[in-house]
């Protein structure tokens, strides 16, 4: 709700001014309240800093909650520790070095990469911050969970299923 909602409470109704103006008052309170809680969850997140891929934590976390193969762990253990994320208070930086992987047997190469973006906090707690982000041209939400301070993972929708973080600062 904005001041211009609010502004319709306070404008003559039929020549006459509204007659219960706590109701205009408390709306107003309202408004401020919710501005006051919720326009600075990017400011107080505890996303703001560099993040790396933790290959240890990703690949300890596959191997003990799910069935694997030794295929699969290798390219888990080729494929994670590479990608650094960089978040400002409205921008996100991911960059990952080339590496090399086996791909069905064979050698691969992949990256580099670099991506940038703007984003704005959908939501945060002590727990997660949940960000809306233009993605591959498309609007994407992503939530990142916490444990602790310094250790994030992020739901990858597949393998490995999680992706583990550490703050590097």
């Amino acid at each position: 709700m904005t001041m211009r909602h609010i502004s319709r409470f306070l404008e003559p109704e039929n020549g006459h001014r509204m007659k219960n103006k706590r109701v205009a008052g408390l709306l107003l309170m309202a408004l401020f309240a919710s501005s006051a809680c919720c326009a600075s969850p990017v400011a107080s997140t505890p996303l703001i800093g560099k993040w790396r891929s933790d290959r240890a934590l990703t690949v300890n976390y596959f191997v003990a909650h799910f069935k694997t193969t030794p295929a699969a762990t290798l390219y888990l253990k080729e494929t994670t520790g590479y990608l650094t994320l960089a978040f400002t208070k409205d921008h996100l930086k991911a960059d990952a070095p080339g590496f090399d992987v086996h791909v069905q047997g064979k050698l691969a190469h992949a990256g580099p990469s670099h991506a940038e973006s703007a984003y704005t906090v959908v939501s945060a707690d002590a727990k997660s911050v949940s960000i809306s982000i233009i993605q591959s041209g498309k609007p994407a939400t992503k939530t990142y969970n916490f444990d602790g301070k310094n250790t994030l993972w992020i739901d990858t929708h597949g393998v490995p299923s999680r992706e583990y973080y550490t703050r590097v600062r």
